[in-house]
């Protein structure tokens, strides 16, 4: 079957290119050598971008001729018939794009990936999750009762997956949105909370999540993005 430019063959279960697509990628690619317009520049950014979503690594090998377009002050905004000089030596960043085998490679088709949102969040008392509309909740006890407010959320994290181990296997849960304020609580901590003789940053259970927090600057929160975890 072939859809949007791609060959989705159930036989070899894997996704390419169809020949068409190929074809006009590398006939775009071959216009390119003297000049081109800004409109002819965005139609070849638009068949990289559209073949990056089945070739690997698509938009890595993108990247240079977009740099490249950046220092000739290429702007999807300006005039489209503005000429775009292109000299010999800066051909070199579509020279991949030129190769057949490179535009025909392509994922290998599987199970897609389920997905389910937790929802985590603590206070100096105890924990509460949701999951799939599923709540779970508990009481901090002994030793939990004194701990700074950073580490006891992340530990409602560590207690929620523990509670949803069995219907987490197999699925990339994002963790949200209580785990964003606890990943910018982790990065700051370092820096500003301590618990006892050591930094929040020291404690075992920050540095497992977040590895290398002590040689990071503290962001700005709203800057610190939901990230998975695959079980």
């Amino acid at each position: 079957t072939t859809y949007l430019g791609v060959v989705w063959d159930s036989t070899t279960m894997q996704a390419r290119l169809s020949p068409a697509r190929i074809e006009s990628i590398l006939t775009a690619v071959a216009r390119v050598k003297e000049g081109q317009s800004v409109k002819q520049f965005q139609q070849l950014l638009g068949l990289m971008a559209a073949a990056s979503n089945v070739i690997p690594f698509g938009l890595l090998y993108m990247r240079p001729l977009q740099w490249w377009l950046r220092t000739k002050e290429f702007s999807p905004r300006g005039n489209p018939f503005r000429m775009i000089k292109v000299m010999r030596r800066y051909l070199r960043p579509l020279s991949m794009w030129k190769k057949p085998w490179f535009l025909s490679q392509g994922p290998v088709l599987g199970v897609s990936c389920r997905r389910v949102t937790l929802v985590t969040d603590a206070s100096l008392t105890g924990w509460g999750a949701v999951m799939s509309g599923l709540p779970a909740r508990g009481l901090w006890s002994g030793p939990h009762l004194t701990w700074h407010i950073n580490c006891v959320e992340m530990l409602a994290v560590f207690q929620a997956l523990k509670h949803f181990l069995p219907d987490l296997i197999g699925r990339h849960p994002p963790l949200s949105p209580g785990v964003v304020k606890v990943v910018g609580v982790a990065l700051e901590g370092p820096y500003h909370a301590r618990l006892g003789s050591s930094s929040v940053g020291r404690k075992p259970l920050v540095t497992h999540f977040l590895r290398g927090a002590l040689r990071l600057r503290p962001p700005v929160r709203p800057r610190v993005s939901p990230w998975d975890l695959a079980m």
